[in-house]
């Protein structure tokens, strides 16, 4: 990298943010293919990535961050879909977040609830 320039990856994967020395990374890819909710935060509880092991299912504020930070500024290879969210609904609903270029309005600044068996896509964090 040239001199001067600060490296958007780093403690595992894609830096969100950081202040302080603290902050919170994104997984470099998605998670294998589209999974139902439970299954996302299995796969992201199991995550071993990077020498890194304390992968999970981001909140729904979380993957807001993300949405802005790396998907809008074309980081991270993030799909146009929909991403789950560990953000519940009672036992059967949960919010996945729309990274479509496409979404309505609502769908970009609201999260829509779904049944936990539909499959989306999933991208873990970690914090640091």
């Amino acid at each position: 990298k040239p001199r001067g320039v600060v490296s958007q990856f780093k403690h595992g994967g894609f830096v969100v943010y950081e202040k302080n020395g603290h902050g919170l990374v994104a997984a470099v890819t998605d998670l294998g293919s589209i999974m139902d909710w439970n299954s996302s935060n299995t796969a992201c509880e199991e995550l071993i990535l990077n020498g890194y092991s304390d992968w999970y299912l981001p909140s729904q504020a979380e993957l807001d961050t993300l949405h802005v930070n790396l998907h809008k500024l074309g980081v991270g290879g993030f799909e146009s879909k929909f991403y789950w969210t560990n953000s519940e609904l009672g036992s059967e609903k949960a919010w996945p977040k729309c990274f479509y270029d496409s979404c309505p309005y609502y769908y970009f600044n609201h999260s829509y609830d779904y049944e936990k068996t539909n499959k989306f896509n999933v991208r873990a964090v970690r914090v640091f």
